[in-house]
Order: C-alpha cells, then sequence, then structure tokens
C-alpha cells in the first residue's frame, strides 16, 4: 500500500520536508471528527492512526477504523492522504503533472472524472484492493491531494444463507470520496497557509 504514494509522487514534481513552516499539518485536514460525519462513525469508535515521518519517506496520514454491521459481519475502513507537492504550483504546472499522471499511471486504473469537488478532480482503482477501494485525486489552489480509500467486510463465521456481502459500489466511494475531499478542503481553507 506504501507504494502507491511513491508512484504519485514520481509523476510529480520535487517537493520538501512538510515540517517545514508553511505548510499544512495533515491531521489538521483529515481529522476524526471529518471520518466520523463522513462514515456515520458510531461514538466511541477507536481509530488507528498513523503519519509517516516526512524525514523517511513523503507525508502520509492514515486512519482505519472498524464498525460491527450485526453478529456476522465487521466493516473494516482505511483512508490515507497525502499531497503530490507541498509548495504551490502554478495551473499550468498542476494540469501538466496531471496529464502526466494520466498517461504514465492511471490510464491502467480505470480512471474517470468527477465533478463537484476542487478545481478538477478524478476516480481511480489505484490503491484500492480489489473492488473494495479507490483512490480520488483533488487539484485544489495550486496543489494535488489524494484520499486513498478501502472499505470491505470482515466475516467472523460463514455468513447464513440470507446475508450478503458488503461491497460498497464505485458510485458510493465516489460520494464518500468527495464528502470527505471537501471537508479536507474547507479545513484547507480555515487555516489558509
Amino acid at each position: 500500500m506504501f507504494i502507491i504514494p511513491f508512484l504519485l509522487l514520481s509523476c510529480s514534481s520535487t517537493t520538501s520536508s512538510n515540517t517545514k513552516k508553511g505548510w499544512y499539518n495533515l491531521d489538521e485536514l483529515l481529522t476524526e471528527p471529518l471520518l466520523s460525519k463522513t462514515f456515520d462513525v458510531p461514538e466511541g469508535t477507536e481509530f488507528d492512526k498513523e503519519l509517516t515521518d516526512p524525514e523517511v519517506v513523503e507525508e502520509l496520514l492514515t486512519y482505519s477504523w472498524e464498525t460491527e454491521v450485526d453478529e456476522y459481519r465487521t466493516m473494516h475502513y482505511q483512508m490515507e492522504l497525502n499531497f503530490a507537492n507541498t509548495k504551490k504550483m502554478s495551473k499550468s504546472d498542476i494540469n501538466e503533472i496531471w496529464q502526466r499522471q494520466n498517461e504514465n499511471l492511471y490510464k491502467r486504473h480505470n480512471l474517470q472524472p468527477v465533478e463537484g469537488v476542487g478545481d478538477k478532480a478524478s476516480w481511480s482503482t489505484l490503491g484500492g484492493f480489489g473492488e473494495s477501494g479507490g483512490q480520488l485525486r483533488v487539484a485544489y489552489d495550486g496543489y494535488i491531494f489524494y484520499v486513498s480509500m478501502n472499505v470491505f467486510e470482515f466475516d467472523e463465521e460463514p455468513l447464513p444463507p440470507t446475508q450478503n456481502y458488503d461491497v460498497w459500489s464505485t458510485e458510493k466511494m465516489i460520494k464518500k470520496g468527495k464528502e470527505l475531499a471537501n471537508g479536507i478542503i474547507a479545513n484547507m481553507n480555515s487555516l489558509k497557509l
């Protein structure tokens, strides 16, 4: 899973450490309250949070949690946030990187444009575990960021014949990804650099 950010960054510009002054803290952009609101996470749910060391690799924030569906099923959620750049870029630079990523990486991952979030956005199966996830790529205000999402079901016992696996549709993944990305954008705007 950690290989995805490296692939994305190889198609973007060189970045500096996110710990420098003048850059967002990822955990101020992707927060437990935002996740709870977007995914209707039950109160009291424990989140696992991991922030990579930006001195070792580009900063990547990961949240994961589980919710019980019924006595047989548990849903597992994993969300990741990272940026292609830590310095604001021009619109032409964004467009050049966007096109290069489309040609070199995303074309193999069911790329589709997404409306209603950022300056432009796309959904792909990159970063997803089979049918259970994917990635929303968003360009906004001189930055490109990625929200990788995986939602899948654990079964404690064999399901009774009347129960079905809960596999989220692409449309549902995109809808929730847009809600999450718009929340991240709202947090970016409230923390304007």
